[in-house]
């Protein structure tokens, strides 16, 4: 079978094509069976040193942009400092007046707004490709601080719920379910402001 070239450029990086396009080159040349090369080996040569040249020039640009950069964000953490130092000087001599800070220049917080209970979630079931396993998910509530996971058999608002994990995050797995058992569940988002609604329960059989 007649054999073909690998070449694989777009998996190599400069140098290593430069290495190779110099190595080509020189064996090339000395080669009795290629006798006319197309393109010559001298041009292999020329383009290889003028890429060597320029990327040479472009590492050194690089590396002087990296110090540049990090300069940059050392002035701009001095300068940061500085103003928060400054706005503390304000806050000191304008004792909460707001028209005084303003005449500085400067912006005034808006007063804390109260977060309240959390709001209701929204709760999504899912099964996996594992026996007993279920994967429940839901959204963002304000005002959250953690999640209580509750579980019916009954799926009634008044029905027998048990309690049987909590969590911060918006996810969870549950596992060791009974298989082909169908299972209502709900969440509820707990924070400083109190015990949100629960979620609409949701049912689902256990694969």
């Amino acid at each position: 079978m007649s054999k073909k070239i690998k070449l694989s450029l777009r998996e190599l990086d400069i140098k290593t094509k430069i290495k190779k396009a110099v190595e080509y080159a020189n064996r090339i040349s000395v080669n009795p069976f290629f006798q006319n090369p197309d393109p010559s080996t001298e041009e292999i040569l020329d383009a290889a040193s003028r890429l060597e040249k320029k990327y040479t020039e472009f590492r050194r640009l690089k590396e002087t942009i990296l110090e540049l950069k990090n300069e940059t964000k050392c002035l701009e953490t001095e300068l940061d400092k500085k103003i928060t130092r400054l706005a503390s000087y304000v806050e000191s001599k304008a004792l909460g007046d707001e028209e005084i800070i303003r005449s500085a220049g400067m912006e005034v917080r808006n007063d804390p707004v109260p977060v309240g209970r959390p709001g209701k979630s929204s709760l999504l079931a899912e099964v996996t490709e594992n026996e007993g396993e279920i994967r429940l998910k839901w959204g963002k509530v304000r005002g959250a601080k953690i999640f209580n996971i509750e579980i019916s058999k009954e799926g009634k608002s008044d029905g027998k719920w048990k309690s049987i994990e909590s969590t911060t995050k918006s996810r969870i797995l549950l596992r060791d379910l009974t298989s082909g058992t169908k299972y209502w569940f709900r969440i509820q988002a707990i924070g400083a402001g109190g015990k949100g609604p629960y979620s609409d329960p949701v049912p689902k059989y256990v694969p």
